[in-house]
């Protein structure tokens, strides 16, 4: 294993069974190698660790989810399931700290007008990902960003989107470039396995090059290899 790309993290600083208090011998720290973690941490986290925590503790708790849907769908979800304590552990961590562990930390960042995300969001509304325009809006606040408007809120898009229908410009063709996650997603992995890549191949592959396979949405060719082995 490379050891270029390796940090260390605490898990939690808890008491051990035969201990009255906590001190610096408790500590256990887990190594994390991987080159993609490491590197949006050198980038965007130098002056604010906890930004990153929360990240790291979505991308975990999503892959836990995943688990307890697999669980359920089997009907082998109770207090005995292997997930069920780290699961009840990551929610009553972002309770505490009153994080909605859906939200994005580091937002999707494009070069669209606000505008043309306001109408975006309307367009999904319509297809039923949302109950109303304003809760669309709201997720957007949450999970999207521009370079001219980095704080954008439901209300600035509720205004941008009133501002151009009044001047007549409905229907308008819009000429912003697609937005590309800065992050490959566990939604890109799992829509990745589903055409037939492995984790291994996902590690060589950029956010970009994701997201052009997943918009082609072929199938990758089995190997011939593996139809030997089939």
């Amino acid at each position: 294993m490379n050891e270029k790309h390796t940090f260390l993290c605490v898990p939690a600083l808890e008491k051990k069974k035969d201990k009255d208090a906590v001190d610096y011998d408790d500590i256990e720290y887990l190594k994390i190698t991987d080159k993609t973690l490491y590197e949006h941490l050198q980038k965007h986290d130098q002056n604010n660790i906890n930004e990153f925590i929360e990240y790291l503790n979505k991308e975990i708790f999503h892959h836990i989810q995943g688990e307890v849907k697999k669980a359920k769908d089997m009907e082998a979800w109770d207090e005995n399931n292997m997930w069920y304590g780290p699961n009840r552990r990551f929610v009553q961590w972002f309770q505490m700290k009153n994080i909605d562990p859906e939200s994005r930390v580091y937002k999707e960042l494009s070069d669209d007008s606000l505008w043309a995300i306001a109408d975006d969001m309307r367009y999904r509304k319509q297809k039923g990902e949302f109950k109303s325009y304003r809760e669309a809006y709201r997720w957007a606040e949450k999970n999207r960003s521009t370079f001219n408007v980095p704080n954008i809120t439901a209300s600035k898009l509720e205004r941008a989107y009133h501002k151009w229908k009044s001047e007549g410009r409905v229907g308008e063709k819009k000429t912003s470039k697609v937005s590309i996650p800065l992050m490959i997603t566990n939604k890109m992995r799992f829509q990745l396995s589903m055409l037939g890549y492995d984790r291994e191949e996902m590690k060589h592959l950029t956010p970009k090059q994701c997201w052009e396979i997943i918009n082609r949405g072929v199938p990758k060719k089995p190997s011939r290899e593996r139809g030997r082995n089939q």
